[in-house]
């Protein structure tokens, strides 16, 4: 059964589209040097980036809104949600969301400890 919801959290993360990031580029000069040398073509190095950073965006920049003033950040850990799509946003779908950093920019971090136990 864990091998199921484990095969079927990982066809979800796979179905992600931002998860993945794929770039190709040149090879360094040293290395494109000794391909050259021994009669090789040049490499091309493909970089994959699996989930990108998270950057929050400032949804409000003068700080008008609710009220809420929060005096610093704090670390928020990857978990799935429910998102709404489809028409009239009637349907959902698992959607992975990394862990970021909540807080306002330049507030000092809240330092906590977090334990994970796993017992059988």
């Amino acid at each position: 059964m864990i091998v199921v919801q484990a095969l079927a959290a990982a066809w979800l993360l796979i179905q992600q589209p931002l998860l993945i990031d794929r770039t190709r580029e040149r090879a360094d000069k040293p290395t494109r040097r000794a391909h050259t040398r021994d009669g090789m073509p040049d490499p091309e190095v493909t970089i994959v980036d699996l989930r990108r950073q998270y950057v929050p965006q400032d949804q409000d920049p003068d700080g008008e809104g609710d009220g809420r003033r929060y005096r610093h950040r704090w670390v928020v850990s990857g978990h799935w949600r429910d998102q709404a799509h489809g028409p009239d946003r009637s349907l959902r779908r698992k959607t992975w969301i990394p862990a970021h950093m909540k807080g306002p920019e330049g507030a000092p971090l809240l330092a906590t400890e977090k334990v994970n136990v796993w017992r059988r």
